[in-house]
């Protein structure tokens, strides 16, 4: 019931559920670790590290309590104390980008996250995340992982990275590019808006966003995001294209001609063949409207 509770963001009435459990079965386990996340999730460590000293205490030598509680002791900035429990349980707080992003697990576990291949990386990322449950880095790197295989999963994992730390941007972004994949543009639009207001020279967010306005047909939006791309990194040749093909579409030929060959003047025939061949099918029908008049007319 409990769980239910705060997956439907009733925290008040899991924690009056939690406290009842714990007061009629103070050796519950699952309870008092459910009740530390939810001291967690509210920054109130101190009634985190309480609850998970009662459950160490009732298993003494488990890695994974002791790990989380290595990880409160952490994040309460307690972290002589940290160093201290993890060490004895054999374990070590490997420091990445910060306090919030410290990881705790074995050394061999911390090595195996680091490889090369998707299957050794992501079984030891998993086996952290169980040590380190509210690692918003952890948890997008493993969301990444999956990017291409399970776009699904990559999706919920970056949502619950962006939740954790909210004013990190490269988890919002991660989670707004999930959802671009998704096909899922007005949402990740909003928050790649809202990205790019707290951080206006996030060329990943813009690039997304960009994405995101031109598969929802949002094309004049989405031309001021490419010709931003443009303007911030000129290589980026391919915008070009999508510059060109959105004033296609939106009937403004003269400046569609004017983009394509500009795309056609930059573009590397290794990287852009595709688009390469298609703007050159395009070309000669469009030049023959623009002779013909035809396409949106501007407002006098």
């Amino acid at each position: 019931m409990a769980i239910a509770e705060r997956a439907n963001g009733n925290k008040p009435a899991a924690l009056k559920i939690l406290d009842q459990v714990i007061a009629d079965e103070p050796k519950s386990i699952a309870a008092l670790l459910e009740r530390s996340d939810l001291s967690m999730d509210e920054k109130s460590y101190e009634l985190a590290i309480a609850d998970l000293k009662s459950a160490t205490q009732i298993r003494p030598n488990d890695k994974v309590l002791l790990s989380r509680l290595a990880y409160a002791y952490q994040q309460a900035g307690r972290t002589a104390e940290a160093n201290e429990v993890a060490k004895a349980a054999g374990l070590e707080v490997k420091t990445t980008a910060g306090d919030k992003n410290a990881v705790i697990g074995t050394p061999e576990e911390i090595a195996d996250a680091n490889s090369d291949d998707p299957a050794v990386s992501r079984k030891a990322i998993e086996k952290l995340i169980e040590k380190n449950p509210q690692n918003a880095m952890l948890i997008a790197r493993l969301g990444a992982s999956f990017r291409k295989d399970d776009p699904a999963r990559s999706l919920e994992l970056y949502r619950r990275a962006s939740q954790l730390q909210p004013s990190a941007p490269e988890y919002a972004v991660g989670y707004a590019a999930a959802l671009v994949q998704a096909r899922r543009f007005p949402e990740a639009a909003v928050i790649l808006r809202r990205v790019i207001k707290l951080d206006p020279e996030n060329f990943s967010a813009h690039a997304n966003l960009a994405t995101a306005l031109y598969e929802a047909k949002q094309y004049t939006e989405a031309v001021s995001e490419f010709e931003w791309l443009i303007a911030t990194r000129p290589e980026t040749i391919v915008a070009h294209y999508f510059i060109a093909t959105s004033h296609d579409y939106l009937g403004e030929y003269p400046e569609a001609l004017a983009s394509y060959e500009k795309f056609l003047a930059s573009a590397e025939v290794k990287l852009n063949q595709l688009e390469i061949e298609k703007v050159k099918l395009r070309l000669p029908t469009l030049r023959r409207q623009i002779q013909l008049g035809a396409g949106a007319k501007k407002k006098p």
